[in-house]
């Protein structure tokens, strides 16, 4: 086994998929990473931001103030 030059997916870089990432993906039972170190944190990133923003809209129920309109805060 030895190093893999592979190809993000995301951004069409090339990326070193290392031996020991390879053994390690292998004992697990993952694919090889289609995404480059950048790419990965960055959809990570922006899957952190949708979640809280899900959260947010189905977290608390908004209440109605006296006047009708619907609030978020509590």
């Amino acid at each position: 086994m030895k190093d893999q030059m592979l190809f993000c997916v995301q951004c069409n870089e090339p990326f070193t998929y290392s031996v020991k990432d390879q053994m390690r993906h292998n004992q697990q039972g993952f694919d090889a990473p289609r995404r480059c170190q950048v790419c990965r944190q960055h959809k990570v990133r922006m899957d952190d931001r949708r979640e809280g923003r899900d959260d947010r809209q189905k977290g608390k129920p908004r209440r109605r103030s006296a006047s009708g309109e619907e609030s978020s805060f509590v």
